[in-house]
């Protein structure tokens, strides 16, 4: 399995982490769009959209972490591209409703919980 990773600058707080995965065939197996920016001197991940969990799914991080399926009927070229296209439009608004629910004290759970998630999904993921 190939893959590719890359960062798209939104602003220089603002960023979109892109991983892609193919076999040998060439076409993409598997994806995530990680939608970060830069708070209180640290880089927070606030959106993603991927693939990982056997299912299409985004997980919106100012609420809580929860995967929520997707039903998109397009191949992954197009998912792509079309979330890509989501998160540039969006991520200020996804940015404010983060910073809403931090002022809220709602994210500092959610967050820490987030990151434990992300480092086991970050090693499986590295060891295929």
């Amino acid at each position: 399995m190939k893959q590719v990773e890359y960062t798209t600058l939104l602003t220089t707080e603002d960023l979109i982490d892109v991983r892609l995965m193919w076999e040998k065939k060439g076409e993409i197996t598997k994806f995530s769009l990680n939608y970060r920016a830069m708070i209180s001197g640290k880089w927070i991940e606030i959106y993603r959209v991927d693939n990982y969990h056997g299912f299409l799914h985004e997980q919106r991080y100012w609420r809580n972490s929860e995967p929520i399926r997707l039903n998109e009927h397009l191949s992954l070229n197009l998912v792509i591209k079309k979330y890509v296209t989501e998160i540039t439009l969006n991520y200020q608004r996804y940015r404010n409703y983060y910073l809403e629910n931090m002022k809220n004290g709602r994210n500092e759970e959610n967050e820490k919980k987030r990151r434990t998630e992300h480092k086991r999904t970050e090693k499986k993921s590295r060891r295929h």
